[in-house]
């Protein structure tokens, strides 16, 4: 294997690491929504109460405000979601769009060397 066939390898390799890496962490985050969610939904039981007769009797205030926090944070779910969902299209693209020609390719037009395609903390072969 010459030296370039090395350094695509390598630079494969670093890729698919990466790509496992965004992954992880967006089922990683999208655990942390669903445990958000589940939680809020709790706090909504406590609030309404198991037969729906409000045990703390609330003012029609304080429920307009506790429906407000809720659709706040509801707001903020879903952007999350709209965010982690991009991350994924990213992640796809790219898996998709980078076969070993087209990072050759990235090679050859940047004109870097081979201690740039090593990650830090990595000895080489």
């Amino acid at each position: 294997m010459d030296i370039n066939q090395k350094l695509i390898e390598k630079h494969k390799q670093s890729l698919e690491g990466n790509i496992t890496s965004l992954l992880d962490s967006i089922a990683k985050e999208e655990k942390a929504l669903a445990k958000l969610i589940e939680s809020e939904a709790d706090n909504i039981d406590a609030f309404i109460g198991d037969h729906l007769n409000f045990p703390t009797e609330p003012s029609n205030q304080e429920i307009l405000d506790f429906n407000k926090s809720i659709n706040k944070l509801i707001d903020s779910v879903l952007i999350k979601q709209w965010i982690l969902f991009k991350k994924v299209e990213m992640v796809v693209d790219l898996q998709m769009n980078m076969d070993s020609t087209q990072i050759e390719d990235k090679f050859v037009e940047a004109g870097l060397d081979e201690d740039l395609f090593f990650m830090k903390g990595e000895e080489e072969e």
